[in-house]
């Protein structure tokens, strides 16, 4: 072999070494800058509301505002996945329409989370059910509620956590689905908010 020719061998094999080294970091959770353990699990908690959640339908005339957020069984899994036994909104109020109510806690079905990176530090969160494709169902109230009865809220919703790539005790989630994304009895609508959660523990966690 000429002296070239060994000299491209090497620069080949040194790239392919590159290569195979870089694909096979993947991004996962990590606990205090360490992976999650193949058989653990990191519960998660929230910590405080920064922006109080509303549920808006403009085709059907209908504003929720809600005070607080509740996670039963939250919790995070090796590589990027995990999973809420339940995700309720706490203290809402029927603000439109003005003759209908609706319960003041609206409670989850079972969730799965599955997370992947966004432009740097951000990370992007898919909220879908586990079974079926309704997130909750939520009743509305009133013998003059023209919407009266209990609708579906179906649909997957994707969620950012804008320093997710970054390790923080306290990590901003933040909701703002665009229309479309979720379906409310059938009507376009939108669910924003924004909170801020935590691993049971407090240790700083991330995902890159």
């Amino acid at each position: 072999m000429t002296a070239k020719k060994l000299a491209q061998a090497l620069i080949a094999g040194l790239l392919a070494s590159a290569f195979t080294a870089t694909a096979a970091v993947a991004a996962e959770w990590k606990i205090a800058g360490a992976a999650i353990p193949a058989a653990g699990e990191a519960l998660i908690e929230p910590t405080a509301i920064v922006e109080e959640p509303e549920i808006v339908s403009a085709e059907l005339n209908v504003r929720i505002k809600c005070k607080g957020l509740n996670l039963k069984k939250a919790k995070i899994v090796p590589a990027n996945t995990g999973s809420v036994e339940s995700l309720a909104l706490t203290g809402c109020t029927e603000l439109e329409p003005a003759k209908c109510k609706t319960e003041a806690e609206l409670a989850s079905e079972p969730l799965v989370l599955t997370v992947a990176l966004g432009a740097v530090p951000k990370d992007k969160l898919v909220i879908a059910p586990a079974a079926g494709k309704t997130l909750m169902a939520i009743s509305f109230l009133g013998g003059e509620c023209a919407i009266a009865g209990e609708k579906p809220l179906n649909g997957e919703m994707t969620v950012t956590l804008p320093e997710g790539q970054t390790e923080l005790v306290k990590q901003e989630v933040v909701a703002n689905t665009p229309a479309g994304e979720l379906m409310l009895g059938g009507k376009s609508a939108t669910l924003k908010g924004k909170a801020t959660v935590e691993v049971k523990g407090s240790k700083n966690w991330s995902y890159k």
